[in-house]
């Protein structure tokens, strides 16, 4: 059996999000947001979910302390190839 980890994301007031989550496996490890998967790292390549990555400011904001990234670094990270736009859900 496969070990899981599930915790909650905190935001920079430290306040944690209950809708908001950080799913881990041995090898994957997922940005979910009301169950739905925003991001996904496998191997080293992150994947973004095309649809909902950029849907509204609360994804913006957890998916950029996830990532530790600003939202114009994401963009100049899928422009250039880095990131990849996916079907996650």
């Amino acid at each position: 059996m496969k070990k899981l980890d599930i915790r909650y994301i905190e935001s920079e007031s430290g306040k944690y999000n209950k809708n908001v989550m950080i799913v881990k496996t041995e090898n994957v490890e997922y940005l979910v947001y009301f169950l739905e998967v925003i991001v996904m790292i496998k191997e080293g390549v992150v994947y973004l979910d095309r649809e909902r990555y950029d849907s509204n400011i609360t994804v913006r904001k957890y998916r950029n302390i996830f990532l530790c990234e600003e939202s114009a670094r994401i963009a100049r990270k899928i422009s250039n190839g880095n990131y990849k736009l996916s079907e996650l859900n």
